[in-house]
């Protein structure tokens, strides 16, 4: 990944214990990590500050060739209320 990935976007929660085990980037292609401001292991693009989600909508709609939705259909994965549940 770190030499020859392209078109990567990770995103890591701030509060996510998983990043101790994150992967680099290195040299991959066209490439971005983020990490989700007060985020956990289920951060999703929503979850990045104004900025970081601008960009990484920008990269997901460059690479499918066109633009995300913006109908407020896309809702949050159903584990994200789960965890919140539990002060997640």
């Amino acid at each position: 990944m770190a030499t020859e990935g392209e078109r990567l976007l990770l995103i890591y929660g701030e509060n996510d214990p998983w990043t101790a085990g994150a992967f680099e980037l290195g040299e991959a292609a066209d490439s971005y990590l983020f990490h989700a401001p007060g985020g956990n292991h289920g951060a999703l693009i929503a979850d990045l500050a104004d900025a970081d989600r601008e960009q990484a909508v920008a990269a997901v709609e460059a690479w499918a060739g066109t633009r995300a939705r913006s109908d407020g259909m896309v809702r949050p994965a159903p584990i994200r209320e789960t965890l919140r549940q539990f002060g997640w």
